[in-house]
């Protein structure tokens, strides 16, 4: 029985495909017209390896192309494009070093389905024999620029002068400087071009954008001052600090740090990236992101529970009131540069009203963990010291400090909120709408909801927890965590 299934499984198999046993059949007379129709990326690129694979039960290669020209899909400088053996299987013979007119779609034939494949019969070709098809791509397309960040030198500056930017009245230095590229398809190379985007010297280390144009020019621009060495330094001196003053527990403070980073970065932006639904993800994460900073950091015992069990609730009703908020206040969370170009390159596929969730979710953790471990340790040290104490006489005296706390803390929410958005406040300043025109605005209005959020969540945690650590605490034995 199961030989028969497999005969007719293999029928049917070879049925489906454009392919016999023995020879790959194509259909003749097919035009650029029909074959740039059907194509998802169409490009001229020359070969820097072939690699063989073995997926999905049949051999395949793996053709890598440094690209020059691409008229349809997405602009890269390198592209990966799977094919056949050759053969029955209709791959086309792709040759190291060699350029090729490249039609490619999405198939699933030689991979998966969002695997690039060619083959034989799709008009691919050397592009020596390929002038019809490029005379067609650039009658309905304009190609594509191929842009590449690189690292790079400066190794003199020649001028230094100032302009004043057409229109106006202000002036900005324009730069001539000559940059060596210290990686990427031209490393080695020096260029010269004039830089107006940050002031440099000779020596410094910057981030350059290269676009090549499809006639093969290329132009240059300065894209960031590489600042990795002051990143990594102000790190050192962090973590230094850390370990120095707060010994064992602040080493353990910053393992929790790193694994909440990588979650961070490992699970929820893929996930989000991917068109997973913010919220659930985002409070799952959040629930991971407190375990780290609390299990690590505190150890895992019974204040520590309380603490969790404490900040997870505060969690829960704050992005439940978020929730509510975003829906109420029709928050788009398309606010920013950032969000609209993310919205644009995903095509519409991202929830930015519910990333605005997760991001709400995401920074309210540190002041709630913050809060809900420091009512857990007032309690338990007001425990060690009488524990004759009544649980309502040591609830009415650690909420003392938690509403020092809550103000505090609050003060702190805000300020940050407004820290980060002052360029945007002074720029409403100059606004003829009013202040009320000006509070009622998205970009605005999404900020005071979220420090409004994250301060309610903060008040929450800090009874609840306090309740919870009252409740359970009486009576016991707290183990600490060395520090």
């Amino acid at each position: 029985m199961n030989s028969i299934v497999r005969i007719l499984f293999s029928i049917v198999f070879f049925a489906i495909t454009p392919f016999s046993a023995h020879a790959c059949s194509c259909v003749a007379g097919i035009t650029p017209e029909e074959t740039y129709a059907r194509a998802d990326t169409v490009f001229i690129g020359t070969v820097q390896s072939v690699e063989e694979r073995h997926l999905w039960g049949r051999g395949s290669r793996e053709i890598v192309f440094d690209v020059q020209t691409i008229w349809k899909g997405e602009s890269s400088s390198t592209l990966k494009i799977i094919t056949g053996t050759g053969g029955g299987d209709c791959g086309f013979d792709f040759i190291e070093g060699e350029t090729y007119f490249v039609y490619a779609g999405q198939g699933g034939f030689y991979g998966n389905e969002r695997t690039l494949e060619t083959n034989m019969c799709n008009r691919t070709a050397l592009l020596s024999l390929a002038e019809e098809d490029v005379i067609y791509a650039n009658t309905v397309a304009i190609p594509f620029e191929i842009v590449e960040i690189v690292r790079a030198e400066v190794v003199e500056v020649f001028e230094t002068r100032n302009e004043i930017l057409f229109g106006t009245k202000t002036s900005h230095t324009i730069q001539d400087i000559e940059v060596r590229i210290l990686d990427g398809s031209e490393e080695g190379e020096t260029v010269r071009f004039d830089n107006d985007f940050i002031i440099l010297e000779e020596g410094d280390a910057l981030y350059l954008r290269i676009t090549t144009r499809t006639d093969g020019t290329a132009t240059y621009m300065v894209k960031e001052y590489d600042r990795r060495g002051v990143l990594w330094g102000l790190f050192a001196l962090f973590a230094l600090l850390v370990v120095l003053f707060a010994g064992k527990q602040g080493l353990r403070s910053l393992g929790a740090l790193m694994a909440s980073l990588l979650v961070i970065g490992y699970v929820l932006v893929p996930s989000l990236a991917s068109g997973v639904p913010p919220v659930p993800v985002s409070v799952g994460i959040a629930a991971i992101i407190l375990l780290f900073a609390i299990g690590i950091t505190h150890g895992v015992n019974r204040g520590s529970i309380i603490a969790y069990i404490g900040t997870m609730i505060a969690v829960v009703c704050a992005g439940g009131l978020s929730s509510l908020s975003i829906f109420w206040g029709r928050l788009s969370g398309n606010v920013s540069d950032e969000t609209l170009t993310l919205f644009m390159e995903t095509g519409g596929s991202i929830d930015l009203g519910g990333l605005l969730l997760a991001a709400m979710i995401i920074g309210m953790l540190g002041v709630l963990d913050d809060v809900a471990i420091t009512q857990v340790s007032v309690v338990r040290e007001l425990f060690d010291t009488n524990k004759n104490m009544s649980r309502r006489e040591v609830y009415t005296r650690a909420m003392r400090v938690g509403k020092d706390h809550i103000g505090s803390l609050i003060n702190t929410l805000v300020l940050a909120y407004t820290g980060t958005a002052l360029p945007l406040l002074i720029l409403f300043s100059y606004s003829t709408h009013g202040f009320v025109h000006m509070m009622n605005s998205e970009i605005v209005a999404t900020e005071i909801v979220r420090a409004l959020v994250g301060s309610i969540g903060l008040i929450i945690a800090v009874p609840v927890t306090t309740a919870l650590a009252v409740w359970k605490m009486k009576g016991g034995q707290e183990k600490r965590v060395e520090s």
